[in-house]
């Protein structure tokens, strides 16, 4: 019903739907870009780095963007400015929010930061490296049935020894359930729907139940 040209280089990102707007993480000049839904056009084009943005949440009357440095974008949506950053030790561009946290996971360090909109700082670190027994990547990431879902893989040289998705409690920061997948899945995202969480190969979904 629409094709709407965002002007926004060569790669687009992640997109997220709230405030009654579409948002996108946007590609080579690392602008969020807002999309107004009635209209079909971008209404605002906000620089949240030098480099390619991508993950993008909605949280705390906030839109929050992630660039490939690990630097976390706080976006008021009311005056389509930055209005804070948050640095974290190591970083994907991918993000999620839950209810009162906003989780980013670091690269191949295994750990996840949650970070609290009330302090604009990280409130905890959990160390799925240390649950699953290895150092592990961490990709897609989504809140569903009161739970985080975060996918991980455990390399070897360069192939992947293991794969995997955990389940986190985000009321007590713990890893509550770990459920493996072929190792030969690679990196992929996360979704979750009312019932259970959804992952992909390239060939392939799985689907684990609440």
């Amino acid at each position: 019903v629409a094709t709407i040209d965002v002007d926004a280089g060569s790669i687009l990102g992640w997109l997220e739907e709230g405030d009654e707007s579409v948002w996108l993480g946007s590609g080579i000049g690392g602008d969020a870009i807002r999309i107004d839904p009635a209209t079909n056009t971008v209404i605002a084009q906000i620089p949240v780095g030098e480099v390619f943005s991508g993950g993008t949440s909605i949280a705390a009357q906030s839109v929050w963007f992630r660039d490939v440095e690990a630097t976390v974008y706080r976006v008021d949506p009311a005056t389509d400015t930055v209005v804070t950053t948050i640095a974290t030790p190591s970083g994907t561009i991918a993000m999620a929010a839950s209810p009162d946290a906003v989780w980013a996971p670091g690269a191949d360090n295994g750990i996840l930061y949650r970070i609290d909109p009330a302090t604009d700082s990280i409130a905890a670190e959990i160390d799925i490296g240390a649950t699953v027994g290895a150092d592990a990547s961490l990709f897609g990431l989504y809140y569903g049935g009161d739970s985080m879902w975060v996918r991980f893989g455990v390399a070897d040289g360069d192939e992947w020894e293991r794969q995997g998705v955990v389940r986190i409690d985000p009321e007590t920061n713990e890893v509550v359930a770990i459920e493996d997948l072929p190792p030969d899945w690679g990196q992929s995202g996360m979704s979750a729907g009312p019932t259970a969480a959804w992952t992909h190969s390239d060939d392939a979904v799985a689907r684990i139940d609440f």
